[in-house]
């Protein structure tokens, strides 16, 4: 028997559009009619990034004007970063992991 496909992934965050599918990352569109656990901030709550190992969300985001992605890791003090899509959220959480 087959296992299901990301099935390390808990049910209630593939029950959000997910925008990135990755073996130990996730993105997704949260919801704001039912938001995720507590990210309720329509401006900076828009994108979040589910980190399988520590089982937690360790960034958010928000899309500006001209489709560029503003994110925040939530590790230290916060480290901020731009990028173009939801796979450039993850290769910054992925340099930031390494640069802690």
């Amino acid at each position: 028997m087959r296992k299901p496909a990301f099935s390390w992934i808990p049910a209630e965050i593939k029950s959000y559009k997910a925008l990135y599918k990755g073996r130990r990352y996730w993105v997704f569109e949260n919801d704001f009619a039912r938001p995720f656990d507590s990210h309720t901030d329509e401006k900076y709550d828009q994108l979040l990034v589910y980190d399988s190992l520590t089982d937690a969300i360790s960034a958010n985001g928000y899309r500006s004007p001209d489709g560029t992605i503003h994110g925040c890791s939530f590790w230290g003090q916060g480290i901020t970063f731009e990028c173009d899509d939801p796979a450039g959220m993850v290769f910054w959480i992925k340099s930031i992991d390494r640069w802690m």
